[in-house]
């Protein structure tokens, strides 16, 4: 494996990127990084953050890179979902897929995903 590959919004993927390259020693890149530092067709594990089930920077990243696994972070429990999140991103059955519980802060949002997540939030205290 080259690299571990990850786009975060929040930072709670960003931290288990981290915590995978500290485990194998793999560098961790963002997306915008490893676009610099690695070649076409290089075998890397992509983590993304999830938004109504799609992965986010998923389809970028498959462009790109030869994916071995993925890691989904989104805001159901660890281990959950991983057949909505395989079909929803064209995910191969062949290539591993974990689904990692990730973290909610309303203000580490910015832009369109903050007032997304604010009227949903008003909505479900209701």
């Amino acid at each position: 494996m080259k690299a571990i590959v990850y786009t975060s919004n929040t930072g709670t993927t960003k931290e288990y990127a981290e915590i995978i390259e500290k485990k194998t020693i793999i560098p961790a890149y963002t997306l915008d990084e490893a676009e610099k530092v690695l070649s076409a067709g290089d075998e890397v594990i992509y983590l993304g953050w999830l938004m109504a089930g799609t992965i986010k920077g998923y389809k970028k990243a498959k462009s790109k890179y030869d994916i071995k696994v993925v890691c989904a972070v989104g805001m159901g429990g660890t281990g959950t979902q991983t057949a909505e999140v395989r079909c929803k991103n064209n995910i191969p059955h062949d290539t591993t897929l974990f689904t990692l519980q990730g973290g909610f802060d309303i203000n580490k949002l910015s832009g369109v995903y903050k007032l997304m997540m604010s009227v949903m939030v008003k909505t479900a205290g209701k």
